[in-house]
Parts: structure tokens; sequence; C-alpha cells
């Protein structure tokens, strides 16, 4: 703090400004390096992460350099409103009154209630005329209206066929921006598993939704769409076991494709040869991570029963048949 102040009030000129004099400081009073600096910035400025988790997760006191560095302290509200705090909450929520949330709780409404009685004789204030009145006229002297429902009606989706271009850009930027804030409240490792369960919802064949539905008939433990190394896999089976199904144009089944034929897929040309090889190397990659890994062909699954279906995974898995 002595240092920093010393450079404040007497070497500012040597910086370009006080936010790089404060950069100066934090690398050579905390041992933070200028890497991991931006990235505590950009996080601070960028997501509602809360100033004391910063401060403990660096060890050093980040607080009293948020004004020097052109930062803006943030609210009360801006730094409860991580998905860190929210999950605390919920958390110590669960922990005493075996809810996620206070207000769920038994102990809690029947203080509500109580508090309300005393306060306006009935057990929930939406009971008094008075209060119910005085909203009333705050909502129609702000909208001309009593509820968004008399101001729009249900068949015009609350104004959004008759609002102007203009207002419907202003409310796709909120939207937009409330999504972002969401989003980037997320850790690395979350958002890259909501990116990859978008993308697996997106590739589920018909294949793969009868391979599912035979699986969960017969309460057979599996997880759709499972990632290795950014590569998909169509099914996770038990623990180890991974099953592939494959369609004949897509993985070109060798007994309609030769090597040097080609296929279309979005809109590039590519060899069959080059589709194969493809699927060795994730075949590999699966067995490298310790699972086995097996085939089921589009062309066999269309002559096959779902019970057929049943055996030939079950025999490859080496399980008894139930």
């Amino acid at each position: 703090m002595k240092y920093r102040k010393h450079l404040k009030y007497r070497h500012l000129s040597l910086f370009d400004s006080l936010a790089e004099l404060t950069r100066h400081a934090i690398t050579t009073v905390e041992k933070i390096d200028e890497s991991t600096l931006d990235d505590i910035i950009h996080e601070y400025a960028n997501t509602s992460v809360p100033t004391l988790v910063i401060c403990k997760r660096y060890n050093f006191n980040f607080r009293k350099y948020i004004t020097d560095l052109g930062l803006k302290h943030k609210t009360i509200s801006e730094s409860t409103s991580s998905k860190e705090c929210i999950d605390k909450r919920s958390k110590s929520m669960l922990e005493k009154y075996g809810v996620d949330n206070a207000s769920k709780a038994e102990e809690v409404k029947e203080k509500k209630r109580e508090t309300s009685i005393r306060n306006y004789g009935v057990d929930n204030i939406w009971k008094t005329p008075t209060y119910r009145r005085e909203w009333e006229k705050k909502v129609f002297a702000k909208y001309g209206k009593v509820c968004l429902r008399d101001l729009y009606g249900n068949e015009n989706s609350f104004g959004w066929k008759t609002i102007s271009e203009e207002d419907k850009a202003i409310r796709i930027d909120k939207l937009h921006e409330s999504y972002l804030r969401w989003y980037y409240s997320l850790g690395e490792d979350e958002r890259e598993a909501f990116i990859l369960s978008k993308i697996a919802k997106s590739f589920t064949s018909k294949l793969e939704t009868r391979i599912a539905a035979i699986l969960k008939a017969n309460s057979i433990k599996y997880e759709p769409q499972v990632f290795i190394s950014r590569h998909s896999y169509d099914f996770k089976i038990n623990e180890n076991f991974i099953l592939e199904v494959n369609g004949t144009y897509w993985h070109c089944d060798p007994r309609f494709y030769e090597e040097t034929d080609t296929i279309t897929r979005d809109g590039d040309t590519h060899l069959v040869r080059e589709v194969w090889n493809k699927d060795v190397r994730k075949k590999i990659l699966a067995e490298k991570h310790g699972y086995h890994l097996f085939y089921i062909w589009e062309c066999d699954m269309n002559d096959m029963t779902d019970d057929e279906i049943l055996s030939y995974i079950l025999d490859k898995m080496q399980i008894p048949d139930r």
C-alpha cells in the first residue's frame, strides 16, 4: 500500500496513466504477472463474479486497486447475482432449511404470514383491498392499463405483433445483453459443457433415438452424445463401452462404398477413405481413454427387431441376455 501511494504521489509522471501505475504496483507488490492481471481485470469487468471471490482466488486485496485501475466498484446487487453466489446461497438454504430458496421454507412462510397479519390484518398483503388498489393505480398511471394482458392481449404476444421494428430491436438487444451476462457468469468448464450440450442436441438421428429407446426400456445405463477431446460419440453405455450408430451414407458402409468413392457433406466433397480414417482415429482415441468401442450399422438395424438389436448390444458388451 505504501509503495503504491509513494508511486502515486511522487512518480505518477513516469507512467502514461494512473491505471498503468497501478498495474505496476500490483505486479511488483502483489507478485501477480501481467497475463494473470489481464485475466483478473477481464473477469471482474465482464462477469458478475464478486470482488471478494477474486480476492480469495488470487490471494490479494484486489478491492483497493479497483478505482485506480479505472474500474467501477460493483453494487451489492451486481456482486450477488453471480452463479457462484447464487449456488452458495442455495447450498446454505439447503443446509439450513432443506430448500434452495428461503421463501420455500415453511418456517419462513409462517413468519411472513405472522408479519402480514400483524401489519395488515391478513396473511397475504395481496388480500388487502387498499394495497391492491394502490398497486393498480401505479400500474395504470404508467401503462394506461391495470395489467399487461389488458394492455396487449394474449393473442398479441404481449405487444410483439404491434410494436415497431425499432422497439423489437430494443427488446432483442436487452434479451441479448441478459443472456451474455448469464453466459459470462459461468465458469470456463460450464461454458464448454453448455456449448457441447447444444451441439449434441442438434445431431441426434432417428437411428440414435431408436437405440436410446431400447436402452431405456431395458434399464441399461447410458449417456447420449458424450465428448472425448472435443470428438462426439453417440452413446456411452455403462462405464466403459461406447456405441457408434453408423449411417450408411454418412459413414460410408464398406458394403456399399469403395475407398476411392466420394460423398458430399455440407457442400464439400470428401473421399470415402477420409471418412473411414476419421472413424478409425475416433476409435483409437476412445480406446486410449479406456473405452471399448463397437458399431451398429443402419443397414443392419433396418432388418433387425428391437429385441435383436438389444441382443447384439449385450453380446458386444459380453453381458448375459436378460
